[in-house]
């Protein structure tokens, strides 16, 4: 019999005050921004929306340099080491019929792997543009997938209520975690890969430890709900590159922050006027970015933050 772990009552933090002001708000986007990321260098970011765009801004100007133009919505992107590649997933591609894509990721230099609504894994080479392998375990739609390079791991987040965990030497499931009540939105590996924070429609965020998949601790979303917001579940999920902070994007317009050793909150970011569809640290950690409904991107200070929490005891 499985023993279900107690939500954690959530604690707001002193912290709360500390967290600087929101610096840019970016608007040129028409449509839903579905996701953004930070060059490695942090000089630019990288937006996708439903107006069929991908904008590249320079951080320290909020300046769009580049604008992207496609026949689809894109759902996300994905940026190489050197940042000299740039995929972007379209929400269509023609395969011998008609897969809708929802997540990508680069893995190595030439491959990148897709999630996709039949519940497919697939992966494809970045010369041929051929698909050479297909993942096959999800019984319904792939939210996300993310990868932990250190540990020769896909996760993949799925709307069957699970998490599967993909060994990327065989390509075989190797263990499939299903303690969400619901359809699990959002999946991200911590930097340091040894955790693993899922986000699901049952209204919790799961953090497991990725040495024995043991969930360490489940995050009640709806004690950190906007009063005023009628639901409050996570789209969007991002740690900060020490792993000591984890920002999330929530279906209530708010970002929350949480301190991943403790799982207190530290403060809801509000702002924005729509769902949170994407959050981002920058590789330095200084700057964390959101993508949402409202058309817009904001990019915010997190050195005061994470400063505290690195000097706490």
């Amino acid at each position: 019999m499985k023993i279900l772990e107690p939500p954690l009552i959530v604690q707001k933090s002193d912290m709360e005050d500390q967290w600087s002001r929101c610096l840019q708000t970016l608007e040129e986007h028409s449509s839903l921004v579905s996701s953004v990321s930070f060059s490695h260098d942090s000089k630019f970011l990288v937006s996708a929306a439903h107006d069929r765009t991908v904008k590249i801004w320079d951080t320290s100007s909020g300046d769009c340099l580049t604008t992207f133009e496609h026949n689809e919505p894109v759902r996300s992107t994905a940026l190489s080491h050197d940042s000299k590649l740039l995929v972007q997933c379209i929400m269509t591609i023609e395969n011998g019929g008609s897969d809708l894509l929802s997540s990508v990721v680069l893995y190595g230099p030439g491959c990148i792997i897709c999630g996709s609504d039949n519940g497919t894994i697939k992966l494809w080479d970045t010369k041929s543009r051929e698909c050479f392998k297909i993942l096959e375990g999800h019984s319904s739609a792939v939210s996300e997938i993310t990868i932990a390079q250190n540990l020769g791991l896909l996760a993949s987040a799925s709307r069957d209520k699970t998490i599967k965990i993909w060994d990327l030497s065989s390509w075989k499931c190797v263990r499939t975690l299903d303690e969400h009540a619901a359809w699990v939105r959002s999946v991200v590996f911590s930097p340091d890969s040894q955790l693993l924070a899922s986000g699901s429609l049952d209204h919790s965020i799961k953090i497991w430890n990725t040495d024995n998949w043991n969930c360490i601790r489940t995050i009640d979303c709806d004690a950190a709900r906007n009063p005023s917001s009628p639901y409050d579940w996570t789209e969007s999920l991002a740690f900060s590159h020490d792993s000591k902070m984890l920002a999330t994007g929530s279906k209530s317009f708010d970002i929350h922050l949480w301190n991943t050793s403790n799982g207190m909150l530290l403060q809801a970011l509000n702002g924005h006027q729509g769902d949170i569809w994407s959050v981002a640290f920058s590789h330095d950690s200084k700057l964390l970015a959101s993508a949402s409904a409202d058309e817009t991107i904001r990019i915010w200070d997190a050195t005061s933050t994470l400063n505290e929490i690195s000097s706490s005891p």
